[in-house]
């Protein structure tokens, strides 16, 4: 494969915000056209069950250490906030939400009522500004998790692309062989704008995929650009 220059500016991505509750969020969504001119925050949510690989395919995107990686599933309790640039349009702010994995993840029932919360809030405002890249583990796809979140989007309008993390640790013929006949079922639900796969090695992968993040971000723009005032936020 051709490698491709990533078109994410990473060396300017700047955290800005964890946020825990679902107020909060809503505050940060409402307030941001009064700050930034009318208009609507353009971003990623990054989604993936427990253990995906998520944070670290996180850091190979964007930037090394943005994102926490950890062998404990659950490590991440909010959604934390980046901005990030274009090489194409460094003038103009987009973000990154990394979300909590959902899944296997030991956390108190207090806990897991604060992030349904946050999640029930944070879907339905960014729905139609930002692109939803759900990670699976390409050695287990398609987990009961993976499948409950494709069923409570299927309420949304949210454009999402899927993304078989690790498939470097596919180690043998058999293994690469179910991934890949799991792979091109999976890859047939019309949910999917798009599909990949990737691996933390394959730099080439990585920035075909930074490419399509970019891509989303600049068409989101246009169609911002080209809204009436009447739809534009207060």
């Amino acid at each position: 494969m051709t490698q491709i220059n990533s078109p994410i500016e990473r060396t300017k991505v700047k955290f800005i915000a964890g946020i825990s509750e679902a107020e909060q969020f809503q505050k940060w969504w409402e307030q941001y056209p009064k700050e930034h001119q009318k208009k609507i925050p353009i971003g990623l949510a990054m989604i993936g069950r427990s253990n995906v690989g998520k944070s670290t395919l996180i850091n190979h995107l964007f930037k090394q250490g943005m994102a926490r990686t950890s062998k404990t599933p659950g490590k991440t309790k909010e959604i934390n906030i980046f901005e990030f640039t274009l090489s194409t349009s460094p003038q103009e702010k987009f973000y990154v939400y990394d979300l909590p994995g959902h899944g296997h993840a030991k956390v108190s029932h207090d806990q897991k009522r604060k992030w349904d919360a946050l999640l029930g809030t944070f879907f339905p405002l960014v729905e139609d500004w930002c692109l939803g890249v759900v990670i699976q583990d390409a050695r287990h796809l398609s987990e009961s998790s993976d499948l409950a979140f494709l069923s409570f989007m299927k309420q949304l309008s949210m454009e999402l692309i899927l993304v078989a993390n690790k498939i470097d640790g596919l180690k043998n013929q058999s293994e690469r062989h179910v991934f890949n006949t799991q792979f091109i079922e999976l890859s047939k639900n019309s949910r999917w704008s798009a599909v990949f796969k990737c691996s933390q090695d394959e730099v080439g992968l990585q920035n075909v995929i930074a490419q399509y993040l970019a891509s989303f971000c600049l068409r989101k723009l246009m169609t911002q650009r080209h809204l009436p005032d009447s739809d534009r936020p207060i």
